[in-house]
């Protein structure tokens, strides 16, 4: 599975439980090997900084196990 659809695929997801979710884009589109640039490491402490949930998802299961962990 591409970035791009493991990314639509769970915003989808989280669209349909009721969430709000955005993509924070990274130059590298390749999964697992992506790393987080300077900025998305800043916007992630803002985002959780505000109280809200900053995660990156390697495959979708592994997000539904950690969505189903913490919010189900």
């Amino acid at each position: 599975m591409t970035a791009n659809k493991l990314t639509a695929n769970i915003i989808k997801f989280l669209q349909i439980q009721g969430c709000q979710a955005e993509r924070v884009n990274n130059i590298a589109r390749k999964i697992g090997t992506d790393s987080q640039s300077i900025w998305q490491k800043a916007y992630q402490k803002e985002v959780e900084k505000a109280g809200g949930i900053y995660y990156i998802a390697k495959d979708f299961d592994s997000f539904y196990e950690w969505y189903n962990l913490n919010f189900k």
